[in-house]
């Protein structure tokens, strides 16, 4: 009776661990931080870090007749990282950061309703912050 209850709890944990990939997790968070302050909204996402290292996931959800571009800033006072946006289905870097260096600029783009994930990761542990908005423009 023991061997069909363990059986039956293994069968049970392995199909709880695929539902989480048939729900749609495209892009996982895998850091390591301190002083780690994320936010997500609808149309924005910010992550401000002490110390930062690994990849951090982002979520916004763009409108069904959204059209636009993404508004960006981040600064860094070490380490360094890439961010990447994936807004159309496919990975693509959006900007790249070294220590001092800071950005606020427009790139990116995004149509249709979806979700757009903002993905940071570190290629030197972190410290600083991002910030991304969808930029939608009238008229589609």
């Amino acid at each position: 009776m023991k061997r069909i209850f363990c059986v039956l709890l293994a069968v049970m944990l392995l199909l709880g661990l695929c539902a989480c990939q048939v729900r749609g997790m495209k892009y996982v968070s895998s850091y390591g931080a301190l002083g780690l302050v994320r936010s997500s909204s609808r149309e924005e996402c910010s992550a401000k870090f002490y110390k930062l290292k690994g990849t951090c996931v982002l979520k916004m959800r763009s409108a069904e007749d959204g059209a636009g571009d993404l508004h960006y800033t981040a600064s860094l006072k070490s380490g360094e990282i890439n961010v990447y946006y994936d807004a159309n289905g496919e990975k693509e870097l959006l900007f790249h950061l070294t220590e001092g260096e800071s950005v606020d600029e427009y790139g990116g783009s995004f149509e249709g309703e979806g979700i757009v994930y903002i993905i940071i990761e570190t290629v030197e542990p972190a410290r600083g912050s991002v910030s991304v908005e969808l930029n939608e423009w009238i008229g589609g």
